[in-house]
């Protein structure tokens, strides 16, 4: 007890009075946020033990074919370790729809992939000519 009263003259630290009713709101308030941490802990050890074969593909949200969210751009450079599919490369990356969204291609894990620019340059040109 002797140390906590110590520690308690060494941290500065503001009392204010508060009525019962003020202390029981604040009371539920924090066993609401352990409750969602707990449910938050629940689901993230359930998806790590999902097989890959289990795992959903990621859709987008928005009806833009050419969006790509910030969440869907982590997964396919976490999935490709960085670098180009084709050459290894680890400079100058782009997403690249494996079908491009002229031909109906969509942004799904599916059809994107990391290419270099150089590669993805050639790819375009493989699929459309040099026009």
């Amino acid at each position: 007890e002797l140390a906590i009263n110590n520690l308690e003259k060494s941290v500065p630290y503001k009392t204010t009075k508060t009525k019962d009713s003020d202390r029981k709101d604040r009371s539920e308030l924090i066993s609401k946020d352990l409750d969602k941490k707990d449910s938050r802990d629940d689901r993230v050890g359930r998806n790590q033990d999902k097989k890959e074969s289990d795992i959903k593909v990621i859709q987008p949200k928005n009806k833009n074919p050419r969006y790509i969210s910030k969440k869907l751009k982590y997964h396919i450079w976490q999935r490709d370790d960085g670098q180009c599919t084709k050459c290894g490369s680890r400079q100058h990356l782009h997403i690249d729809h494996v079908k491009p969204v002229a031909l109906g291609g969509e942004a799904n894990t599916e059809n994107l992939r990391l290419l270099c620019q150089p590669c993805n340059q050639r790819q375009a040109i493989r699929i459309f000519g040099l026009n």
